[in-house]
């Protein structure tokens, strides 16, 4: 019943998609048949091929290209070029035609130096017109192809240009779905002038059906509706993805961003009016553009149930660690992530290739061996790594000098095509089957297939089959390569290793602890030493210094001095010279 009810709401939710879409294609219905029923009004036209295709006389060798004599002055055709520079409402932007020029807008811009104050009337006629064949049959009932003007639109109007320097607009039919040659002729009384060119509208000047508020709701709702339906797809294509793989890219948000900006800038600017034109026929395209970038942010947000394990080798097999257990033992710790994927554990990194690897069930196996044994399942092996930076640890065989062997997971092609072993005596017959039974067309035959598949699709929704063919090669390439499986084989210690390692560990913290006692008690003794030596050295010269007093004051036969000297107390607290 529950599965009953999901097909119901699947097909439900099919059919408002297509009343959706075909309401925005009703929307967006451009007038084309119009504009094809007016250019091939006539059959051939009044015009013939050499006339239309000439070019005209340059005014001079100097002058630019687009520039004809007319009479004492001057006239010339210029256009507004469709890039990001041209501007029509900007005559500083316009350039003359030059041979090979293809119009990319609706409206050239007829130019000239006529005379002074007089006005001037130009009649302008304009031939759309393209190169096709018809067939000649002479006198004699031979019949010959020969080359001519067919579907000749003729359009014609009058132009006034005022004296001196002026310039006037000159409306041209679009031609958004292919190239038609154009051939002006300008006529008055100084003369006549004849320019040639290509014109093909851009797409972005094709009116669409979007008169009413009504129809542009229908538009924001096609595109909000097909963008969400679209992004939800992806998203659940991209978490299964995800869930097999075990953990993203590893790549953040703002790193594709940096790749994507300057490429995304670099295009616009070089091909400005490509991509306006790519996405005015084709306005969809933006819809799995913006799924698809919101699928990959959804992924570098998604988190993991990776598992950060760090591994300790004490390399006692290197030249400073000495037999006597004296020097110096390197130390390395490396950082690995792990996770379970369909009941295997495994490495994981950064990457996208490792990312469709691994989602392909290729992810390193993780296989460890104790003392040349493997103990994968052995819980003893590892360590809790508690709050600190690795969930585990792992303590690697200290008496191998490279413990840790690698392979990452990848891509092959070489399974596309297996060298047969042919004899040398073999025909050319026999050779070319067996290279050619050789070769896996199972899988390259299917890949071309959905290279053209996205060419096919390309040309049909977004008018660029190189565009779906490059989409198409993804998918095309999964299916053609063979995913690599790596493996990681650890060479790790026992338990016991791990618990040697802790109590030497600590037995170096209490020997340095009894190391900074016996420093600190030997600096205090060196001190008490240095202040006794100091006190008995000032007594020294107190002493010296009473008994000087008081052989002066004898000498000099005065009394009151050596009074005086007899009763001064010694300043280190001793007793008077009576005493």
């Amino acid at each position: 019943m529950i599965g009953s009810s999901r097909g119901i709401v699947a097909v439900a939710a099919l059919v408002a998609l297509l009343v959706i879409a075909a309401g925005v294609g009703g929307v967006a219905a451009q007038e084309t048949e119009n504009n094809s029923s007016s250019a091939n009004a006539t059959t051939t036209g009044p015009y013939d091929l050499e006339e239309l295709k000439t070019w005209g006389v340059r005014a001079s060798e100097n002058a630019p290209a687009s520039v004809r004599r007319y009479g004492d002055g001057q006239l010339w055709l210029r256009y507004a070029p469709a890039s990001i520079a041209g501007n029509p409402n900007d005559p500083n932007t316009y350039r003359y035609l030059s041979k090979g020029t293809t119009i990319k807008r609706s409206e050239v811009y007829l130019g000239g130096i006529v005379g002074w104050g007089a006005n001037e009337e130009l009649d302008v006629t304009v031939v759309y017109w393209s190169e096709g064949t018809r067939r000649i049959e002479d006198e004699d009932g031979n019949v010959q192809t020969v080359p001519t003007a067919v579907d000749q639109t003729v359009d014609e109007t009058t132009v006034t240009l005022s004296g001196s320097y002026d310039e006037a607009t000159i409306e041209l039919r679009p031609s958004y779905d292919e190239a038609r040659h154009v051939t002006v002729f300008a006529e008055g009384d100084g003369g006549e002038a004849t320019w040639r060119f290509d014109v093909h509208t851009s797409q972005t000047a094709e009116p669409v059906n979007v008169d009413t508020a009504g129809d542009l709701a229908m538009w924001a709702v096609g595109f909000l509706v097909l963008t969400l339906v679209l992004t939800l797809a992806l998203m659940k294509i991209a978490h299964r993805f995800h869930e097999r793989a075990g953990k993203g890219p590893g790549y953040p948000i703002w790193l594709y961003l940096a790749a994507v900006i300057p490429v995304g800038f670099i295009t616009v600017v070089a091909g400005y009016r490509q991509v306006l034109d790519q996405i005015a026929e084709a306005p969809w395209i933006l819809i799995p553009v913006v799924a698809l970038f919101a699928t990959v942010a959804a992924i570098s947000w998604w988190g993991d149930d990776t598992e950060r394990v760090g591994v300790i080798h004490l390399d006692l097999t290197a030249p400073s660690a000495n037999e006597d257990g004296t020097g110096e033992i390197p130390v390395n710790v490396r950082t690995y992530e792990t996770a379970k994927v369909g009941g295997v554990r495994g490495l994981v990194v950064n990457g996208i290739t490792p990312y469709l690897a691994r989602a392909r069930g290729a992810i390193p196996e993780l296989s460890l061996y104790c003392m040349g044994e493997e103990r994968t399942e052995d819980p003893s092996l590892r360590f809790d790594g508690g709050t600190g930076v690795f969930d585990t640890i792992y303590f690697a065989d200290p008496f191998d000098e490279d413990p840790i062997s690698i392979e990452r997971e990848g891509w092959s092609l070489s399974h596309l095509y297996n060298a047969p072993d042919l004899d040398e005596g073999a025909s050319t017959v026999d050779r070319l089957a067996a290279q050619l039974s050789a070769v896996a067309w199972e899988k390259i035959l299917p890949a071309i297939g959905i290279v053209l598949t996205g060419w096919v699709l390309g040309s049909l929704l977004v008018s660029n089959g190189i565009l779906g063919a490059l989409v198409g090669l993804l998918p095309a390439f999964m299916w053609a390569g063979r995913p690599v499986k790596g493996n990681a084989e650890w060479n790790v210690a026992p338990a016991s290793f791990g618990s040697v390692v802790l109590a030497l560990i600590n037995s170096a913290e209490e020997l340095d602890e009894v190391a900074d006692r016996d420093y600190f008690k030997q600096r205090y003794q060196e001190e008490l030493g240095k202040n006794v030596a100091e006190r008995k050295k000032v007594k020294e010269e107190t002493e010296l210094g009473k008994f000087d007093e008081v052989m002066e004051a004898i000498e000099e036969g005065d009394p009151g001095s050596l009074s005086d000297a007899i009763d001064d107390r010694d300043v280190s607290g001793g007793a008077s010279a009576d005493d």
